[in-house]
């Protein structure tokens, strides 16, 4: 069996980027147009598009605390492979875990930041005990691609599904 997000992770990329451009476009028009053109009011252009960017801002912390990563999952063969990546603005390490089935020990699943980001951590035995692989964010996985790498890890565990 086979996950690849790759057109989630695109979609991801183009809604920043989107953001960033609407954001943009938004102070713009705020300078460049009478939308508030009395100075004696409380609320000026310079409040609008101070408050445009806040929320852009804000928008850009809570995409960047997700950890979201494109993941290539697969369990052909007699290996288990995850790629990943980050899709956070520059960081650009590619990562790669090959555990071979015979050793795949267990897994567990890491939910934080109000349940919203997952992150799943895999162990494999080794002769020297049990190892334990840096976490791979799952954020971005949608609930089937997620449900199908749990069965296919409880498959490669011996756990039935």
């Amino acid at each position: 069996m086979t996950i690849d997000n790759n057109r989630k992770s695109i979609s991801i990329r183009l809604r920043k980027l989107m953001a960033m451009l609407l954001a943009g476009a938004l102070i713009i028009i705020v300078y460049f147009t009478d939308i508030l053109h009395s100075p004696e009011g409380w609320f000026t252009k310079h409040h609008l598009a101070g408050l445009i960017l806040l929320i852009y801002i804000l928008y850009y912390i809570f995409d960047y605390m997700l950890e979201q990563n494109y993941i290539y999952y697969t369990d052909s063969g007699d290996k288990i492979m995850f790629r990943y990546y980050s899709l956070r603005p520059l960081e650009s390490s590619q990562n790669s875990i090959e555990i071979a089935k015979s050793d795949f020990h267990d897994f567990k699943v890491i939910r934080s930041f109000f349940n919203l980001k997952e992150k799943i951590v895999l162990y494999q035995a080794t002769r020297r005990g049990i190892a334990k692989y840096p976490p791979i964010s799952i954020t971005a996985l949608n609930k089937t691609e997620k449900e199908k790498l749990f069965n296919s890890l409880n498959r490669v565990k011996g756990v039935p599904a």
